[in-house]
């Protein structure tokens, strides 16, 4: 594989008294395995290629998220010449003075590698990427009190990966590159398609191989069935509705989560809540703080 030089950096603002900082790299730098005693968080606008982090390979394509701890050897490498990489770079000493920050990075850090490549399908990806433009457009501009505004930003990011990366997912550890890259179509079919009246038949015509085989594959590396991964993104997807209205009708929420039967919502949502939506409306109202999502489903 031909390597391409990273170079252009376009240095927003290096001497943030916030220690933090914000660029966008093109393709003309030569990028070295590298360790650094910094968080990164890094958005692939534009191109494709593979991060290497303790010498294990990921295939990142456009509109992709990646965090990196501190002290973590790693390399990107372009696969094409249209690269243009957001890069959020920060000291954790950046909250040196704030106890409940620095507990978000110490759950950041505990994380496997293999959680910290985010697909842009996910919609914390699609904020995440909304703020680090905001941050980028605010330490350019350099408006009075920008640098609370973009730690500001910066927080909310924290608070939006600690979110998406502590909820139990799917962790695929295959060597198989192209096991992989079947379990990531299927992961991505049923984001896009949840709410839609699909079948396994459906989910597992996206890959050329036997269907039989290939639910072997997803529930060896995922630890559960493909209809129990579109099962648990259903349910998530309802609780996000009741959460943004309380006045929406359970049937509605059943139908719009992709249901076609209300019994049979009631019955996949108590198993992975452990109450009825019933219940979890009743709690809602009376503000009772839960978290309903079962962390062995």
């Amino acid at each position: 594989m031909k390597k391409i030089n990273l170079s252009k950096v376009e240095n927003i603002s290096k001497n943030l008294k916030s220690a933090i900082l914000i660029h966008k790299a093109t393709h003309k730098k030569k990028l070295h395995y590298h360790t650094h005693n910094f968080y990164q968080i890094l958005f692939l606008f534009q191109g494709q290629g593979i991060l290497i982090l303790d010498d294990k390979e990921f295939e990142i394509t456009k509109n992709q998220l990646m965090y990196i701890n501190p002290n973590i050897k790693h390399k990107f490498l372009p696969k094409s010449h249209d690269i243009i990489l957001y890069v959020v770079e920060f000291s954790k000493h950046v909250f040196s003075k704030d106890s409940k920050n620095q507990k978000i990075l110490y759950h950041l850090n505990a994380l496997s590698p293999t959680k910290k490549i985010i697909p842009f399908n996910d919609i914390t990806t699609h904020e995440i990427a909304i703020l680090i433009k905001e941050m980028l457009y605010e330490s350019y501009n350099k408006n009075k009190y920008y640098e609370h505004l973009v730690k500001v930003k910066l927080i909310n990011i924290l608070i939006l990966l600690n979110r998406y990366l502590q909820k139990p997912m799917p962790v695929i550890i295959s060597n198989n590159k192209k096991h992989n890259t079947y379990i990531d179509t299927i992961l991505e079919y049923i984001q896009t398609n949840y709410y839609k009246k699909i079948s396994l038949d459906d989910i597992t015509s996206q890959i050329p191989l036997d269907k039989r085989q290939i639910t072997r594959i997803f529930k060896k590396y995922t630890n559960m069935t493909i209809i129990e991964y579109l099962h648990k993104v259903r349910i998530e997807n309802a609780l996000k509705i009741f959460d943004s209205n309380n006045n929406k009708e359970i049937i509605y929420t059943c139908f719009e989560s992709g249901f076609n039967d209300l019994s049979y919502f009631y019955r996949i949502f108590k198993k992975y809540t452990g109450i009825t939506p019933r219940e979890y409306l009743k709690q809602k109202e009376k503000n009772i703080n839960f978290n309903p999502m079962k962390a062995d489903t």
